[in-house]
């Protein structure tokens, strides 16, 4: 699943992902990225206990980071 939000959505995407986790039919698999220059990653204890091999977290402090991260 490619999903791109901002930051106002975080709670929307904690959703997403929660529901992912719990059923994953017909998602092969979810990478969550959270770019935050202050570094106060939102849900980020929470949905790192998630990860696994279908879902993937990045927590990235700059767009530079996001950029070097899709090459």
């Amino acid at each position: 699943m490619d999903k791109i939000c901002q930051g106002k959505y975080k709670a929307t995407m904690r959703t997403v992902i929660l529901t992912f986790i719990n059923d994953k039919a017909n998602i092969p698999y979810l990478v969550n990225v959270n770019v935050d220059s202050s570094g106060d990653f939102i849900f980020k204890d929470e949905l790192d206990i998630l990860a696994d091999e279908s879902y993937k977290n990045y927590w990235l402090n700059s767009r530079q980071d996001f950029y070097e991260t899709l090459q």
